[in-house]
């Protein structure tokens, strides 16, 4: 329905990186799922935390994130397909001690795209203490998810992470031209 659709859609425009579309699609989102119960608004919030994360307003993201946290607290059975990007938003405080407890947390529960993107944010956190090889090991983990889910909307964020883990320039170059393309 819309409202899956916009909350959809505003994830994948914040990981593009086109925050304004991404804004008014979460923004939309909202407002259709206001008619559908705490689980949509709630799903609706989370990608509006996206989107806020993608702009660099992390105060914001934290914010909508928590809120979405709140409305989604009592829908266990949506553990498999929880778009709140609470490890991001972690990553972004430079918490990651709590990324990884989220990862932890919600990797057992994921499959396809959405495990993709939890192994990309645990790439990110690696990442972040210098582990490049913890970190291509969880991009390489994620690209084999992404790609026997067909879910080619991850591909981008994970080929990144790889380039940035990459031994050589030019291993680097190749994989951010692929993360472009």
């Amino acid at each position: 329905h819309r409202a899956q659709a916009l909350i959809t859609g505003a994830h994948v425009l914040a990981r593009r990186g086109d925050t304004d579309a991404a804004r008014r699609s979460a923004n939309t989102a909202l407002t259709a799922a206001a008619v559908l119960g705490d689980m949509w608004v709630g799903q609706a919030h989370a990608a509006v935390a996206a989107a806020h994360l993608a702009d660099g307003d992390v105060g914001a993201a934290d914010e909508a994130s928590r809120l979405a946290a709140e409305l989604l607290a009592e829908h266990h059975h949506l553990a498999s397909m929880n778009l709140n990007p609470v490890g991001d938003i972690a990553i972004a405080r430079d918490d990651l001690r709590a990324a990884e407890q989220w990862i932890d947390e919600v990797a057992p529960a994921m499959q396809g795209w959405h495990l993709a993107t939890v192994l990309t944010t645990g790439a990110r956190s690696r990442l972040r203490v210098g582990d490049k090889d913890g970190a291509a090991l969880d991009a390489r983990r994620a690209l084999s998810v992404a790609g026997e889910a067909g879910a080619h909307g991850a591909l981008p964020d994970v080929l990144d992470c790889l380039s940035l883990a990459a031994a050589d320039h030019r291993e680097m170059a190749r994989l951010l031209g692929a993360a472009d393309a």
